[in-house]
């Protein structure tokens, strides 16, 4: 898988997008910590100041303004990206049509680390979260928006991961949704970069008992997971 599911995400939004020219909610350069107000909505950040790169903004096919923003978190020092996160929202800018929205694939899957479901209704009630690995890569396959959010951050002079861990989030009603991907360097923490395809990676959830390290890691990163819900829920209720 490549870093992001963008197709997918896009698809939960409502069919058919339309670019928009708008101005942006949130600025490129902007730093935020502990939370960022989007959209009506509240997004907790983990620790540390995270960087807003450009936002895009389309409409989809019920005629609502929708909302994709990338943060970064970096290490100055060395020029890494350490961690970064995808926010896709609806803006709100409309009337609500209360026909809900489709349901997020990883929420279903069952060849990732984790899957957890409170609720997953087409249409209706949405609230599950995941635990994956990813691969990093810019190639002419990968979504236009997440392409250019890579070499932003590679014309800043930094380095992006091969592989991150990513934690992802849902929340949806029939009026409104939020998905989050916060993605965790495993190279920052010290891992060799691993250049193995998402299948025989060493991050493979069918691979990694043979790795205690890495293994612990993402046993890190899935009770983090478990915890941050209940804070990714309250910001969705915010709105």
């Amino acid at each position: 898988m490549r870093w992001i599911a963008l197709a997918a995400m896009l698809l939960t939004t409502g069919c058919a997008q339309i670019a928009l020219h708008q101005p942006p909610l949130i600025k490129s350069g902007q730093i935020f910590e502990a939370a960022l107000p989007y959209a009506g909505k509240r997004v907790p950040l983990p620790p540390g100041k995270w960087r807003a790169l450009d936002e895009t903004r389309y409409e989809n096919n019920l005629g609502q303004s929708i909302g994709f923003l990338f943060l970064i978190q970096t290490d100055e020092a060395r020029r890494l990206v350490t961690g970064v996160i995808a926010i896709n929202s609806d803006i709100g800018t409309v009337a609500q049509s209360g026909n809900g929205y489709s349901l997020l694939a990883q929420c279903s899957r069952k060849d990732i680390h984790v899957t957890r479901v409170a609720e997953n209704f087409l249409y209706g009630e949405q609230d599950c979260w995941f635990v994956n690995h990813v691969i990093v890569a810019s190639t002419s396959t990968t979504a236009d928006v997440f392409q250019k959010s890579l070499l932003d951050m590679r014309a800043l002079g930094y380095q992006t991961p091969t592989t991150a861990i990513q934690a992802g989030f849902r929340r949806a009603s029939r009026y409104s949704f939020l998905t989050v991907f916060y993605y965790f360097s495993p190279e920052a923490e010290g891992f060799p970069a691993d250049q193995s395809a998402w299948l025989t990676s060493g991050w493979h959830r069918d691979h990694i008992e043979r790795h205690p390290d890495r293994k612990a890691y993402v046993d890190k990163l899935i009770a983090w997971s478990d915890a941050w819900a209940p804070s990714f829920r309250k910001g969705f209720s915010n709105h």
